[in-house]
């Protein structure tokens, strides 16, 4: 068997292709044959290529009528099943580029040069793909491309076909002039459309869906981007890729219940309250990891968004984000384990060696975080049996997250107890964070720190901590929590809801504060203050969908049933499940 190697610019299914258009075409001497022969090739292999062509009315039958040859239309007749049929030792197995192959005729080595050349302008994520020997051939060979219009499915077809959302990338861009619209050199002046009326219900829901989906794509762009350049695996890049293929074919859908425009007549970027408004913590991104767990939000919640409201116009397109923005989650979790502690991904000097494996921990902590659903504080002078058992039992009943919160304890026997805590919150794969001390919890390895309101700031506390260590924040007003958003906290408090036995407040936010923050797309957040099975229904109507208690579990009799009862109601089928979060 002739062997030769392949450059690992060429994807698997596109030298699946070449290998099969080269069987195909074998010695013959004629370019219209080599490349009807990979258009065949193209239309035999499961790809995206593949479909595209057949939407259009490209299929092996056609090709079997003799539109691209008699040689091709035998091959397209005789090679229904060749890439199953093809064997290893009947195939020439490819071991260097596919562009110094022999026998490979001009206009066909033309074609693959034109198919790197479109990959590399176009920043593809994966290299040269079927789609793109798709693009080039028709671009390259007059016969195939003549032949594929004189069928319907043009140059410019196909390209709309492989690539739906490029039609929709190009929205109008503000303008810090008025644009003045002419149908022609010297005819009288034509107004734009009218944007629809701000009290028109359906309009105000079609301008937040617009607003989200181009906010949700360009998220992914820069995701795309970190997997590609910086995490450099195409098994992020190519997830991320989906996901973004994915919105835009359930944006194309919504045309069915309007006009092309059913989207673009709503958008008013030059009166969105919105545009002016910025936060600090949005100016400044200190490292890439920033710039990735930002874009990452940004996803997560646009698609939040989309789901709620697109309830209004379809539940399809709504039941498509949530599985979208499941998606993202996992995807989340790959793409920071993936990305390496490079001096180009952080903002420390040169000198310090980088940790590779802290995006790794903190990708596995906030999807932990994410998930979770009861998180319990452990203060000794609250706990109805020794401490340590009260630790156990609450993390055998399902404890999500364990706090340790103690004031008067001197630093050492501080830490012995966060080390002791941390070791079991590990075997029982839980979180565990300290109060207030981003010190103890860096030489402990918790998993981050809570600090309150008279503490320290989020950029403070990770001063401090090691960079995969996350920072939660104690809110007791709409405007205190929106602040820990803006410092990029990683969850929040929200309380006190109840007058408690662990903490004494002169005034109590309670349950219209839960309810403002239940309205705030934001990062996971537990209602806390007097947190019991008496008030937790009150807790769900006002949309708390995460608790944080301490004597609720550490006062019980048994806190692994008293953990698994707050559990059980919590999640019960009057509310939405815990993963409909506001996060």
């Amino acid at each position: 068997m002739t062997t030769f190697s392949c450059r690992p610019d060429f994807t698997p299914a596109a030298q699946r292709t070449l290998r099969i258009c080269r069987r195909l075409a074998g010695d013959s001497p004629e370019s219209d044959v080599w490349t009807g022969h990979l258009l065949l090739a193209l239309l035999l292999d499961q790809s995206l290529a593949s479909a595209c062509l057949n939407r259009l009315g490209i299929t092996r039958d056609w090709v079997g009528t003799g539109h691209l040859g008699g040689d091709v239309a035998r091959a397209a007749q005789q090679h229904s099943d060749l890439p199953h049929e093809a064997s290893e030792d009947s195939v020439v197995e490819i071991t260097v580029s596919p562009l110094d192959a022999i026998n490979d005729p001009a206009e066909f080595t033309r074609v693959l040069d034109r198919a790197r050349e479109i990959s590399r302008r176009t920043h593809s994520d994966e290299g040269i793909t079927s789609s793109t020997l798709l693009l080039a051939v028709v671009e390259i060979s007059p016969h195939v491309r003549n032949s594929l219009a004189a069928s319907g499915a043009t140059e410019d077809h196909i390209r709309e076909a492989l690539f739906p959302e490029r039609e929709q990338d190009c929205g109008p861009l503000p303008m810090e002039e008025s644009l003045v619209f002419h149908s022609s050199p010297g005819s009288a002046e034509i107004e734009p459309p009218p944007l629809p009326a701000a009290t028109d219900h359906q309009a105000v829901v079609r301008r937040i869906l617009d607003v989200n989906l181009n906010r949700a794509r360009e998220g992914l762009r820069v995701l795309e981007d970190a997997a590609r350049f910086i995490a450099d695996d195409p098994n992020i890049s190519l997830p991320l890729k989906t996901l973004r293929h994915e919105l835009v074919a359930a944006e194309l859908s919504l045309r069915k219940w309007g006009p092309a425009e059913f989207l673009l007549t709503s958008r008013d970027t030059e009166n969105d309250v919105g545009t002016a408004l910025t936060t600090a913590g949005e100016r400044i991104r200190e490292s890439i990891f920033d710039v990735v767990t930002s874009n990452v939000r940004r996803v997560q919640e646009s698609l939040r968004s989309l789901e709620e409201f697109g309830k209004l116009i379809t539940p399809d397109f709504a039941a498509t984000m949530k599985q979208l923005r499941y998606q993202s989650y996992t995807i989340e979790k790959h793409l920071i384990a993936g990305l390496r502690g490079t001096k180009a991904s952080s903002n420390r000097g040169a000198e310090e060696p980088a940790d590779s494996s802290a995006t790794s921990f903190v990708a596995d902590r906030v999807v932990r975080l994410q998930r979770a659903v009861v998180y319990v504080l452990i203060t000794e002078s609250a706990c109805r049996l020794p401490w340590q058992i009260v630790v156990e039992r609450a993390l055998a009943g399902g404890a999500d997250v364990l706090q340790l919160r103690e004031k008067t304890l001197n630093d050492r026997e501080l830490l012995r107890r966060a080390r002791w805590i941390q070791q079991a919150c590990c075997a029982a794969n839980a979180l565990f964070i300290v109060n207030d001390r981003p010190d103890i919890a860096a030489v402990s390895n918790a998993d981050g720190v809570h600090v309150g309101q008279e503490e320290f700031r989020v950029a403070e506390a990770r001063r401090v901590l090691n960079r995969d260590q996350l920072v939660g924040v104690s809110t007791h007003s709409i405007n205190q929590f929106q602040q820990a958003i803006s410092e990029r906290a990683d969850y929040l408090g929200v309380g006190p809801v109840f007058p408690s036995h662990t903490k004494s407040f002169a005034e109590f936010p309670g349950l219209a504060f839960v309810r403002d923050a239940a309205a705030v797309i934001s990062p996971p957040w537990f209602a806390i203050g007097g947190v019991s099975l008496d008030t937790l229904a009150d807790l769900k109507q006002s949309g708390a969908q995460r608790i944080a208690v301490t004597s609720a579990v550490t006062r019980a009799e048994d806190p692994a049933r008293a953990v698994q009862e707050l559990r059980s109601r919590l999640m019960s089928s009057d509310v939405p499940d815990p993963d409909e979060r506001s996060a």
